[in-house]
């Protein structure tokens, strides 16, 4: 994932141009960003204060600790934290939803509160999806990383030496480990809503050809070497489909057996 890629226009459609099928999908996608959003704010800002607090120790401490061996690890996970705070993952969830109103209006809160308008077409959708995808394989190495991090501190402070800081940086590791996980899961689901609006007309053709055609397909495919009784199964349903039996056709009554025996064996 690129960390510069130019931004695609916001090509749309207008709302009245979109067929009867795609309508209820783009708002049950929508409804599921809104709740992403509103979820992903409060991770976002416990993140931000655990990098904050990352930040003060890093400035204060690292004339002290930088030839230390357990300070590459905090160099790397705040790396990796300045990263994720880069992406701006919520603001690139948010100018999806703005995508769906017309752009001359003012992008604001009470906006998102109406109703849609139009739709954004695939490249703008598709762009956002790659960014949200590459958000989570950044998560994911983060996570990695702050695994060896913690590990990392805990190890350095059984030596007794510095033990206040390394229980700050291994409070922080695991706080941010946490808060990755979340973050991960949110945008997980992110990227299951957004696909389904990359295009969300590839499933109008199948809605429609059911409404076309409400026949049923009695084709059956039979396998090569079907067994005795799946063969008798699937003859016996052709034979009720194609030829009903007759309303009035008396029905040829059983002899009675002889005896119990005929009655157990047949």
């Amino acid at each position: 994932m690129q960390r510069h890629e130019r931004v695609p226009d916001i090509g749309q459609i207008l709302k009245a141009q979109l067929h009867p099928d795609v309508l209820p999908l783009v708002d049950a996608s929508l409804r599921d960003l809104k709740l992403q959003s509103r979820a992903l704010q409060p991770v976002l800002e416990s993140f931000n204060d655990e990098l904050l607090v990352l930040h003060q120790i890093f400035y204060r401490t690292k004339n002290q600790h930088r030839i230390s061996l357990f300070w590459r690890r905090v160099t790397e996970i705040r790396r990796y934290a300045e990263r994720v705070e880069s992406l701006a993952l919520l603001d690139l969830i948010n100018s999806l939803r703005f995508s769906f109103f017309d752009q001359s209006q003012q992008q604001s809160a009470k906006l998102l509160k109406g109703s849609w308008t139009h739709l954004p077409e695939k490249p703008f959708v598709s762009f956002i999806l790659k960014r949200i995808s590459g958000s989570l394989v950044l998560l994911e190495k983060m996570t990695e990383r702050l695994g060896y991090a913690y590990r990392s501190f805990s190890l350095a402070i059984q030596t007794g030496a510095f033990a206040q800081v390394l229980l700050t940086l291994s409070a922080i590791s695991s706080r941010m480990a946490a808060l990755v996980s979340a973050l991960a899961e949110i945008l997980s689901r992110s990227v299951e809503t957004i696909q389904s609006l990359v295009d969300p007309n590839m499933n109008n053709g199948r809605r429609q050809q059911i409404q076309e055609d409400p026949q049923p397909d009695l084709h059956v495919d039979l396998p090569h070497e079907p067994a005795v009784g799946s063969r008798q199964v699937v003859v016996e349903r052709i034979t009720k489909v194609v030829h009903p039996p007759a309303a009035n056709k008396p029905r040829r009554k059983k002899s009675k057996p002889r005896d119990e025996i005929d009655a157990i064996f047949g």
